[in-house]
């Protein structure tokens, strides 16, 4: 049960609470709006773009020299004022400023939206809920936010009746963990109490990480409602998710009320809960807390007992102790065979093996893997690493069993691309000439770094690698306008980037055909929107771009946004545009408005902290981490860093690893294994998203060159690599 009622809340929370604070969602769509038609001024526009404190002043200004000469943009730019009031949480006066003039048509439902935003952070729900409801006869993404924020609004104002079926048509149209907790409000305001439970159940369950899961379950621990009755099952539940997002602490308090509320029945629970918490202990370095739970969990039953020891396995790898962790795997393998942990133990078991050189019995234990776990996902990775310990070892009839084996028994594998270059590669290394299968790869795969390796080796046997894409990528002149944008523009041309995006990402998402994607997304490129223009040609112009060769396709897959600053940028820092063109597709599909989930911001996908360090190197004031979400910026301190690490490791291999794995993770490969072959060594790089890294780079920044780059005189890809230099930058 919960309390009957919480009382009013005039804070802003949740969605809510992000809708008014902007600041952290720069959403960068400026030149949608062509030059001429736009309703603000250029300089304004970059400022609310970047939401700087200067926007509201400079929009005022602009309004104010608007109002005196009667020019047309006024009403779009007193909707900016109110929006950039409402943003810095002057509700009062933006909601005078919203009133003083109407908005064009297409921006109605937006004005209504900011009004009610302001009557609600002033306390007039009712008048809100009325502003809301106004907007939600609209079309497009703001009505459902509108219905959203008008149930929010009728339920503070203590209509529960009223609010209850708008907020349940929004949860339909939007669910999330703010509606379903206004929902358990509004359902025990009516006495609904089971079903104001439920809520809170699922908002638990479901959104353990979100704020309004935090605030609800603070408000019933702090009351004398009682708890959510959560099993223990859904308990653990929220304590992994705890772990995987990096929060051990919260994982520890969630296993601590899991036992207080007597949970935790038998000794076969006691042991999957000693489990989890030396999972959080060892992520809080509390080691010998750690291990002495992991001595409880290892008392459990077997899949448990099982998990315990390859806790500690993975943390004898961690700090670089092998064969300890060896031995603790090959434990695994013997002692708890068929229990989910003995499939990992088997098959680092293989892996390790690879790593530390045991080619031979690295083959064999990936093949045993593959018998002992023939349900495993893994399987395809296994077979081909198998093959891998063999071409090292020169066994070239075994090399080519593996991986003839994964082509045939797992056609549908990504890993099926390296396999088929591999088989070519194998019966050249054995001393065949395989020139009309080096050139079947190239025509299979030609945008990939098999492709690429395909036509240096035909180059090697004296044969020409056949040109497969013959003509430049361009932009149809043909192609129809895409009146489906209108409305995403006209929030554009008013600064309301946020909304623009929003809108833009809803029409992105109802294209569904090749036809309908090039018309989009040309209308998209033509006013230099390349990352949406790219998310839809990723998503369904992979047949017109490499099948059909179709020029208008390819420029959409390979755009050169902020190409003058790009070009000018990359000779100063004497590297190739197409190696920063190559990183900025892989790291942020050239969105400059990309978060990852580990703060990495913009277009290159800087770290703040990397930032720092670059900018005073350059003898700049750090950025603000919100001002790596310009392009220029951004673009300038990520150059130079690939510059910076172009002179100490020089080859495109080498310099792609370094961006994404560090200098001294790439220096040390290159003293390990850096005299194999380029293709051998990315094959037997230790991470995996790193290997996926390398081989995208590499292959769209020869891609690039040969479209861009003037035919003859692109570069080739060398297939040794250079000693680096020792000493350089490492951030």
């Amino acid at each position: 049960m919960v309390p009957a009622s919480r009382g009013p809340r005039t804070r802003p929370r949740g969605r809510a609470r992000r809708l008014l604070h902007a600041g952290r969602c720069l959403v960068l769509w400026a030149s949608l709006a062509a030059p001429g038609a736009l309703g603000q001024s250029e300089r304004l526009l970059e400022a609310t773009r970047l939401q700087q404190a200067s926007a509201v002043e400079m929009a005022r200004a602009e309004l104010a020299a608007c109002t005196r000469k009667g020019c047309a943009q006024a009403p779009q730019l007193s909707l900016l004022v109110g929006s950039l009031l409402l943003s810095r949480g002057d509700a009062r006066e933006a909601l005078t400023q919203l009133r003083k003039h109407p908005a064009p048509p297409l921006l109605a439902p937006y004005r209504s939206f900011a009004i009610g935003q302001a009557l609600f952070y002033t306390r007039d729900f009712r008048a809100a809920a009325q502003a809301f409801q106004e907007a939600a006869t609209a079309t497009g993404v703001v009505a459902n936010r509108a219905v959203a924020r008008a149930g929010e609004a009728l339920l503070r104002a203590g209509e529960a009746g009223q609010a209850l079926p708008l907020l349940e048509r929004a949860l339909g149209a939007l669910g999330g963990p703010e509606l379903l907790s206004a929902r358990s409000e509004a359902r025990a305001a009516l006495g609904d109490l089971a079903g104001a439970q439920a809520d809170l159940h699922t908002l638990m369950v479901r959104y353990p990480r979100s704020q309004a899961a935090m605030d609800a379950d603070a408000e019933l621990r702090g009351s004398s409602a009682p708890a959510v009755a959560l099993t223990l099952d859904e308990r653990l539940q929220r304590t992994r998710v705890f772990l995987d997002s990096g929060d051990p602490k919260l994982a520890l308090a969630e296993l601590d009320r899991s036992e207080t509320n007597g949970l935790v029945p038998d000794a076969g629970s006691r042991a999957e809960v000693a489990l989890l918490r030396a999972q959080a202990f060892f992520a809080l370095n509390r080691v010998p807390d750690a291990e002495e739970a992991l001595q409880v969990a290892s008392s459990g039953p077997p899949a448990t007992a099982a998990e315990a020891m390859l806790v500690r396995a993975r943390r004898l790898l961690k700090l670089d102790e092998h064969d300890k962790a060896i031995e603790r795997l090959q434990e695994i393998s013997k002692k708890f065979a068929g229990e989910p942990a003995s499939e990992e133990a088997d098959y680092f078991l293989g892996w390790l093996a690879l790593q530390e050189g045991k080619l031979q019995a690295a083959a064999e234990a990936l093949e045993n893997f593959e018998r002992r776990h023939p349900e495993s996902r893994r399987r395809d990775e296994a077979c081909f690493f198998r093959a891998l310990a063999q071409i090292r070892n020169a066994n070239w009839s075994e090399a080519d069993r593996a991986l003839r084996e994964l082509q045939e028994r797992y056609p549908r594998s990504g890993m099926v691309p390296q396999a088929k270059y591999w088989r070519v590669r194998v019966k050249h290394l054995a001393g065949g000439k395989p020139v009309d299968d080096y050139q079947d790869i190239l025509k299979l795969y030609p945008q990939t770094f098999y492709g690429l390796l395909a036509q240096e080796r035909l180059r090697e046997l004296g044969a020409k690698p056949e040109p497969i894409f013959t003509e430049r990528p361009r932009l149809s002149t043909k192609v129809a306008a895409a009146p489906e944008l209108a409305l995403p523009r006209a929030l554009a041309s008013a600064g309301l980037w946020r909304e623009s995006a929003e809108e833009l990402r809803a029409r992105l998402g109802a294209v569904h055909t090749p036809d309908a994607a090039l018309r989009v997304g040309t209308s998209l490129a033509r006013v230099g929107e390349a990352w949406a223009a790219y998310h839809l040609a990723n998503r369904l112009l992979w047949g017109k771009a490499y099948a059909q060769k179709d020029p208008a396709a390819l420029a959409l897959l390979y755009p050169r946004p902020y190409g003058s600053h790009v070009d000018e940028t990359a000779r100063a820092q004497g590297v190739h545009s197409s190696l920063l063109y190559a990183i900025m597709r892989r790291e942020s599909a050239f969105r400059p408005d990309r978060l990852s989930a580990a703060r990495a911001r913009g277009l290159m996908q800087l770290m703040a902290r990397t930032a720092s360090a670059i900018a005073r190197e350059l003898q700049r004031d750090p950025p603000e981490p919100d001002e790596l979400y310009r392009p220029e910026l951004n673009l300038d301190l990520s150059a130079w860093y690939v510059g910076q690490l172009a002179k100490r490791f020089v080859h495109p291999v080498l310099i792609a690893a370094a961006y994404n794995a560090g200098p001294s993770v790439t220096l040390k490969w290159t003293s390990e294994i850096g005299s194999m072959p380029v293709d051998l060594f990315v094959e037997s790089m230790p991470f995996k998203e790193t290997r996926a890294y390398v081989k995208q780079v590499v292959a769209d920044d020869y891609l690039y060159q040969s479209f861009y780059g003037g035919g003859s005189d692109a570069r080739r890809l060398a297939m040794t690599l250079p000693k680096p230099a020792s000493s350089g930058i490492e951030f």
